[in-house]
Order: structure tokens, then sequence, then C-alpha cells
């Protein structure tokens, strides 16, 4: 995959998650929808790759890390990438 392509993704995916205050759970359908979209399961390396990346993409917006942490927090906790 084009790196440009997964970054703007992830920009995307950065802003929809910033503007949603509420914690990200199965009934808010933000799992489903990863799974959804992403059908092939993503093993514990690749999505140590995939959070490397987002923290990049992150930087790169210029997002402060009193933003970016709660964030990437936001992710781990619910295991997107895990939950694949």
């Amino acid at each position: 995959m084009d790196i440009d392509v997964l970054k703007e993704r992830q920009r995307a995916f950065i802003a929809r998650l910033a503007n949603d205050t509420s914690p990200l759970s199965e009934s808010s359908g933000e799992v489903q929808q990863v799974q959804e979209r992403h059908q092939f399961g993503i093993d514990p390396g690749r999505a140590e790759d995939w959070m490397n990346l987002m923290k990049e993409t992150m930087e790169e917006m210029g997002l402060k890390q009193e933003i970016m942490a709660p964030l990437l927090e936001k992710i781990r906790n619910n295991n997107l990438l895990i939950s694949l």
C-alpha cells in the first residue's frame, strides 16, 4: 500500500476520532466499521507498525502531545487493531 494513501486515511480517521468525545465501543459501531473495512487479521507486530505510523501522522499534522496521547490511548484501549 502507498504510505501517502495510508497517511491520508489515518488523517481522516484522526479527525473523526478527535471530534468524537464518546468512548469507542462495540455499540458505537466504530469497531464494527474497522472490522468491515479490514476483514483480514492483523498480527500484533503489524498493529504496532500501524500505531507507529499513526503517531508519525499525528506529529506531521502538528498535534500536541496532550491531544495525541488520549487519541492513541483511545485506539489502544479499544483494541481496534488486535480485534481484527
